[in-house]
């Protein structure tokens, strides 16, 4: 585990989380739907290559899908803003991020 969320029942603001990725090539974002909602955790896996790619989850209370815009790159995760899917709408109490995990996919020979 290289991040975990010290506070995941309250809002997360759009930022960039500082972490060493070097040895990285995708990381798996553990996320709650919302603030008051664990009703069903979304898992999202995202290449460590500085490109926007788009983390979601899904309430099993509401049927209510949401995300953000993620960018790993070898210094960071950049995590945007939180966005309803199902009512449109920004909200930074929208996909909190729980934990972030690294994974080495590569193969050196």
């Amino acid at each position: 585990m290289l991040w975990t969320n010290p506070n995941p029942y309250t809002n997360f603001e759009a930022q960039t989380l500082t972490l060493d990725l070097n040895s990285y090539d995708y990381i798996l974002i553990k996320s709650m739907p919302s603030t008051g909602d664990n009703s069903n955790y979304g898992y999202s896996m995202i290449p460590v290559n500085n490109v926007q790619n788009l983390m979601t989850s899904l309430s099993n209370a509401s049927g209510v899908s949401v995300g953000r815009t993620v960018i790993a790159s070898t210094t960071g995760v950049n995590i945007g803003a939180g966005w309803n899917f199902t009512s449109p709408g920004w909200s930074a109490g929208y996909a909190i991020p729980v934990a972030i995990y690294g994974f080495k996919i590569g193969i050196n020979l």
